[in-house]
């Protein structure tokens, strides 16, 4: 919560990003497998 509103961004869009490079990490993971 502090982090966000240090740098102004919403909760949601950090979980929204933190979301989105888990699932990139995922398909890289898949394609190496």
């Amino acid at each position: 919560h502090e982090i966000a509103e240090e740098i102004n961004i919403p909760i949601g869009t950090v979980k929204t990003r933190i979301h989105i490079a888990r699932q990139i990490l995922k398909a890289q993971l898949k394609m190496y497998n």
